[in-house]
């Protein structure tokens, strides 16, 4: 797995890309859409930190927002720590995924004809 420590993606369109065993901390993802988007292993894993006692939302989260996911296809991925708002997954399949796991959250995001499995061997 490549671990990233710190990555932003702000105003985009990737298009027909494969992102494959990556884990990424610290990471914004913005304004942007992923259209035919293959995810294998990937994981957003924010790291909570310590509590500065004042800041709920600190540098260490994750965040998804303003993104739209068209016929993507999420693998064997999870979100820790990760914030999606405003986001739109559509026509989208999750083949053992999860993405909002431990301490992360769904903020006005839309779905739309997806498909979930769990396969279990």
């Amino acid at each position: 797995m490549t671990k990233i420590r710190r990555m932003n993606i702000i105003n985009f369109n990737i298009i027909d890309m494969k992102f494959e065993r990556m884990i990424i901390e610290h990471g914004s993802i913005m304004n942007g859409m992923f259209k035919n988007t293959e995810f294998f292993r990937f994981c957003l894993d924010g790291k909570p930190g310590f509590y500065d006692g004042e800041n709920e939302y600190h540098k260490y989260r994750n965040v998804v927002m303003n993104c739209k996911f068209i016929n993507c296809v999420f693998m064997n991925s999870y979100a820790e720590h990760t914030d999606w708002i405003n986001c739109e997954f559509i026509n989208c399949t999750f083949v053992n995924s999860q993405l909002c796991c431990t301490g992360s959250e769904y903020q006005n995001c839309k779905f739309e004809n997806n498909k979930t499995l769990n396969i279990r061997v």
